[in-house]
């Protein structure tokens, strides 16, 4: 579509969560399969999970292909093994389990064929379950977003193995969820298309609200929780805000922001030792600065960062603040992509708000 004045909402068909939910994983693949023939892709660090997968889909007499995933999220990949499966003949659901790489070729392929597509995350570092989006790389090694408006058809979250994770991942989640509200707000203040290339429909602000501080009174309590490997009401909360709001949210209302500061820092060379969220984390303090928010904010997030363990500023992060090539090279990426969206920043003022994150000057 391409009136931007349209009211477009967006979201996965169904969205299940709770403890021991995987087992309803057949249940639910019968719903939606014609043919009762699946192809699962498999994250290759899980296979704890095989006996409980394959119990599932036996029960509702579901053939199934099951293959383990190595990770290597490559446009060239997901042609071929697209081709395999249609060779395979009568398949008609692509089932992703596991991480953000599995989740995303599990994507790619069904897209390819035009199957349908149910994700099961096994950990929550991101809302990346129930977007739309995938991220995959071309022969070059370049990055590369693809999209065709059209969300899983069902994501199925088990609490009980997101909670069996380890704790960096869930937390790591809530550093890219409370991005949102900022980001959101900031894209709706620029009139910016979200990502159906639609306007937000109305509660957009609403839901901003509620997922903000259902993470702010929360996610220090759930945090705990997981590092005991528990499940409760608390860790629940938190983990549909992880991904079942911030992934509606971002899509439905836009992104401005931090992530576009996460983009040039993994650009950059840390995405190898932090996590997505972990960037992201550093990104809304910094985000914060930049719009000139009121100071308390900055102190709230910031304070919870530092509860939870999350990185707070570039050293925390590994970058050495005294590299002024790097830090000039960061500053100008960062200047560049926020440009793009009328967020017009200059690099100078870019510094200054790392030097304010590193020097906690605000206080």
């Amino acid at each position: 579509m391409k009136d931007g004045q349209l009211l477009i909402f967006g979201s996965a068909g169904r969205y299940i969560q709770g403890p021991g939910a995987i087992k309803y994983l057949g249940n639910l693949a019968s719903q939606i399969s014609k043919k009762k023939k699946v192809y699962v892709l498999l994250d290759s660090g899980i296979s704890f999970l095989v006996n409980r997968i394959e119990r599932s889909l036996k029960e509702e007499a579901i053939e199934y292909f099951l293959s383990k995933f190595d990770g290597n999220v490559r446009i060239q990949k997901a042609d071929t093994i697209s081709e395999e499966i249609l060779s395979a003949g009568g398949i008609d659901i692509i089932i992703g389990i596991g991480g953000g790489k599995t989740i995303d070729m599990s994507k790619l392929i069904a897209r390819r064929l035009n199957y349908r597509n149910m994700i099961v995350p096994t950990i929550a570092a991101t809302d990346a379950p129930v977007s739309h989006l995938a991220v995959a790389s071309d022969e070059n090694n370049n990055i590369i977003d693809e999209e065709n408006f059209f969300s899983p058809d069902i994501v199925l979250v088990d609490s009980e193995i997101i909670a069996a994770a380890p704790v960096r991942y869930f937390v790591s989640g809530i550093g890219d969820a409370i991005s949102k509200k900022y980001e959101v707000l900031n894209a709706i203040a620029a009139d910016e298309n979200n990502f159906f290339n639609g306007k937000p429909v109305y509660f957009i602000k609403s839901l901003l609200e509620i997922h903000h501080q259902t993470l702010l009174k929360y996610s220090l309590e759930a945090k705990k929780s997981v590092e005991k490997k528990e499940t409760n009401e608390i860790v629940e909360k938190v983990l549909t805000s992880i991904i079942l709001l911030s992934g509606m949210l971002f899509e439905n209302g836009g992104l401005i922001g931090a992530h576009s500061i996460a983009n040039v820092l993994n650009m950059e060379g840390f995405g190898k030792k932090n996590m997505h969220g972990e960037l992201v984390s550093v990104g809304i303090l910094l985000q914060i600065i930049l719009q000139k928010l009121p100071v308390d904010e900055l102190e709230r997030i910031d304070g919870l960062f530092q509860s939870l363990g999350l990185p707070y500023n570039f050293t925390k992060l590994g970058i050495n603040i005294d590299d002024s090539q790097k830090i000039q090279s960061i500053c100008k990426g960062i200047s560049t992509r926020l440009k793009k969206h009328n967020f017009i920043r200059s690099e100078k003022e870019i510094l200054e708000a790392i030097e304010i994150l590193e020097q906690r000057s605000w206080k």
